[in-house]
Parts: structure tokens; sequence; C-alpha cells
């Protein structure tokens, strides 16, 4: 469909802009198979090597690529040629991934006749659909109502103090990834005790490196926005303001994976719906009267509902405790009944 238009828009587009859509058209499918071989690997608790192709392997084969092609075709060299160099990169990757896959596989899965359940797939493919969906939605939705409501100047400083947010929350991230496939694991045997146990160790790893991360933008928050220039330094309370909302998030443990890898991902749609409808509510009360502090307050009120409803659900559907706190008073009575 998106060649079919690009084709149609091409007097419009230009030449070195349809090349690229039409080289993305193919690079599209690729980039879909390698994050699948990922996961695969990922499930099959090879974490590291799961990570080889698209996060290292990826970006030096891309580099080489790239710095070949401009030697080659220097005078000619565009962003089409860029596209088309990734095409190819990602064409290696993902056979070298499959051939990973393929080693990383048990010798009795190899020899068992695939069973295709699509019904069930379906059902499972489109409840995790909604929840990333609109996850993705609800980490984006400030930024776009901001730069509507008030202009690409506040946007860019507020953009700015997002991705340093982040940070606040990457070592949960981090363990999150490898805690995922064995939560689907504990879970799906009946280890409900190793599960809790599972759980607390990635809230107090997560909460600590949270606080760590979160103390330093709170003392020197001015310093390193202004690394990107003096106008960055007006971004530190939205700063505060959107760490802070991090913290939470890191002190709540892996909730997401907890549900969705537990087969109650519809569950954590809902509450993602929830909290994207007052994400959007809010930054269309809040942004025009109080700018970027206005979209940083609304981001944080929601993310903090959909940590707290996750909590008080997943407590209800797995008898788990996902927040700093609760999971260490486990530790101290005792093993779940």
């Amino acid at each position: 469909i998106l060649a079919l238009a690009t084709l149609a828009l091409g007097d419009f587009l230009g030449e070195e802009l349809e090349n690229a859509f039409l080289a993305g058209c193919i690079l599209l499918p690729l980039m879909s198979f390698l994050a699948l071989r990922e996961a695969q690997i990922q499930g099959l608790k090879r974490v590291m090597l799961a990570q080889v192709s698209s996060r290292i392997l990826n970006h030096i084969l891309l580099a080489l690529t790239a710095i070949a092609a401009y030697g080659l075709f220097s005078s000619r060299f565009d962003g089409a040629y860029a596209i088309w160099c990734t095409v190819i990169v990602h064409i290696v990757t993902v056979l070298t991934s499959s051939f990973w896959l393929w080693q990383s596989l048990p010798e009795q899965t190899k020899a068992n006749q695939p069973a295709y359940l699509y019904r069930q797939w379906l059902a499972t493919g489109a409840g995790l659909l909604m929840v990333s969906g609109q996850y993705l939605l609800l980490n984006r939705v400030d930024i776009l109502m901001l730069g509507i409501l008030d202009g690409k100047v506040v946007t860019g400083i507020y953009g700015v103090a997002v991705r340093l947010s982040w940070l606040v929350s990457f070592f949960l991230q981090t363990v999150s990834v490898i805690a995922a496939p064995l939560i689907s694991e504990l879970y799906i045997s009946g280890r409900k005790n190793d599960l809790q146990r599972l759980t607390r160790l990635v809230v107090n790893f997560s909460a600590l490196c949270a606080t760590a991360v979160f103390m330093v933008f709170l003392i020197g928050g001015k310093i390193i926005l202004g690394v990107f220039g003096p106008e960055f330094t007006a971004g530190r309370t939205t700063l505060i303001i959107l760490a802070a909302a991090q913290l939470i998030n890191s002190a709540t443990g892996p909730s997401g994976f907890l549900l969705s890898m537990t087969g109650h991902e519809r569950h954590y749609g809902a509450i993602l719906f929830a909290s994207l409808l007052l994400n959007i509510a809010l930054n269309f009360l809040l942004i025009p009267r109080y700018g970027m502090l206005g979209a940083a307050t609304a981001t944080a009120a929601a993310n903090t509902l959909m940590n707290g409803l996750s909590v008080v659900l997943i407590y209800r559907l797995l008898g788990i405790y996902s927040v700093i706190g609760l999971a260490q008073l486990w530790k101290k009575t005792g093993a779940l009944k």
C-alpha cells in the first residue's frame, strides 16, 4: 500500500524521496523479521545473543556499508542510497539471526512437526498490539499536543527533558528484558513463590538505580540541560516532574511484563486506555495555561495512575506484590500461601 501511494505521489515527492520511500517499503518487513528473530532468541534465554544482530552487528555493518557506498557513489549518494544500505545490512542480519535461532533451538524442537494455532495467536496478538500501540501513544501524546498548543520551541526543550527522564527507568527496562521470559516460564509452571522472588529482585534493583539517577537530575538537572544550550535550562522543573514519574515507574517493577507475559494483556490494555484518556484530557486542560509544566504534570499523573492500577491488578490476578516495600514485606513474612 505504501509503495503504491509512493508511486502515485512520485511527482509531488521528487526523485530522491520517492526512491527513499520505495527502499523503505522493502526495509519495513526486514525490520519486522529482525525484531521477531531477536524476540525468539530472547525467549530461549539467549539474551545477549538476541541483542547482537540488531544492537551491535546492525550498526557496525551499516557504518561500513555506508562508507563503502559513499566511496563508490559520492557524487550521487543521498538519503535513498542510505536506506538501500540499511536494506542490505538488514538482509545480512536477518539471515545471521535466523542461523543463530536455529542453533539455539533444542534438538527436540527441531525434530517436532510445527503446529499452527492461528486463532489463539491472532487473539493474543491483537491484545499485545493494543497494549504496545497505547503505550506508544501514552509516551508521545504530550509531545504532540504541546507542539500543537504551544509551538515548536517549547516542544524542543520539553523533548530533551522527556528523553533525559527516561534514563531514570533505564535499569528497569534493561532488567525487564531479561526477566520477561522468566516471568512467563515461572507463571506457566505454577512457581508463584519464585515469581514473587524474581519480582522483588527486579523492583529492588531498578528502584535503587532509579533513585540514584533521580538524585543526579534533582541536584544537577540545570547543568545537564545546559549542555544542550542555555535556553534548555528552562526545562529543569519539567525534568524533575517527569523524572519523579519514572522513579514511581521503577518502584513498581515490571508491571507491564507481569500482566502481558501471564496472559492478562487485555487487562493491561484497559489500564493503558484509561491512562491515555486521562493524559489527553489533562494535557488539553493544562498546556494552554502552564505550557510544558502542564504537559509534564499531565503525563506524570497518567503514568502514576497506570502504575498504581497495574500494581492492584497484579495482586488481584496473580497474588504478587510488585511495588517496593510490599515486595520486601513478602520476604519478611515468608512464602505466599
